[in-house]
């Protein structure tokens, strides 16, 4: 998509700092118990945490996964965490650069279709946005995070842990 970067610069400028220590908070409290220490990392699209809603073909996300399963080692791992469009179907379109939306029984079927296996999946994890009327707060984001059934309540992300097989 053309001038994606003034897109996310004008979206996330004023919270740089929050983004940060959000992203450090969820891979510290969250995500590095799927990833061991001593374990490689791919790291796909992860900055501004925007990338298979903005494929704008469905063929060329089939390709992705195909590339990224290409790339793991045999039992390598993957993490999605993705606007699940059953939960935020109402905010997804807030976002000018949304174009494909996905829930997580698609994003399911297309992985399994192209050799990975599901181990986890949250169809139900984060909430779709920090551009939302709840509280930023880093001691509230930990709390969160500890308290699964507040997932089920608030999420709108799902989030899928898949090996590749």
């Amino acid at each position: 998509m053309e001038n994606l970067k003034q897109i996310y610069q004008k979206r996330f400028d004023n919270e740089i700092y929050f983004r940060q220590k959000m992203w450090k908070i969820l891979c510290n409290n969250f995500f590095q118990k799927y990833v061991p220490k001593i374990s490689i990392v791919l790291d796909i699209a992860c900055g501004y945490c925007e990338f298979l809603n903005n494929i704008n073909a469905k063929k060329k996300i089939i390709e992705t996964i195909k590339e990224i399963r290409r790339a793991l080692k045999k039992n390598g791992k993957l993490l999605i965490l993705q606007p699940n469009i059953r939960y935020c179907y109402k905010d997804y379109w807030m976002f000018f650069d949304h174009i494909t939306p996905i829930d997580d029984r698609a994003l399911i079927e297309v992985l399994e279709i192209n050799g990975f296996k599901i181990i986890e999946c949250k169809s139900k994890f984060l909430p779709f946005t920090t551009k939302s009327r709840y509280p930023k707060s880093f001691f509230l984001l930990k709390i969160y995070l500890s308290i699964p059934i507040l997932h089920k309540i608030f999420g709108q992300q799902s989030f899928i842990y898949a090996e590749k097989i």
